[in-house]
């Protein structure tokens, strides 16, 4: 099992939301790093909860959809994901009435894409 690295959490100076919309919430935030030097400049994007599946038939195949995306510009191939609503079943509950397998990450980790820029805050 892995252990969590040193804490060096960046100390905020100034946060202020520059838009605020359910699928685009970013914040520019002044930082204070661990060492004392300073990031003026920092954006972070807030996202809702979603999954993400890795999906393999019987065979062994994984499954991928192609979906158009605008900032792309094209049609690409990514896994099946989609945002949860506070009304959705757990995943686990979710599985069991289906009769599927999942596998959860152990000890509650989060995924979170994006990582350099990502935020796991409500927006």
């Amino acid at each position: 099992m892995m252990e969590n690295p040193k804490n060096r959490k960046w100390k905020v100076l100034t946060s202020e939301y520059l838009a605020r919309k359910p699928w685009f919430t970013v914040r520019h935030e002044s930082l204070e790093l661990p060492d004392g030097r300073r990031i003026p400049d920092y954006y972070v994007f807030e996202y809702p909860d979603w999954i993400n599946v890795t999906a393999v038939t019987r065979d062994g195949r994984f499954v991928l959809i192609d979906q158009y995306r605008h900032g792309l510009g094209e049609t690409s191939y990514e896994i099946p994901a989609g945002v949860t609503e506070p009304s959705d079943a757990s995943l686990l509950d979710a599985a069991q009435l289906e009769g599927k397998s999942i596998y959860v990450i152990p000890n509650g980790s989060t995924v979170i894409p994006h990582v350099k820029e990502a935020s796991k805050h409500e927006a």
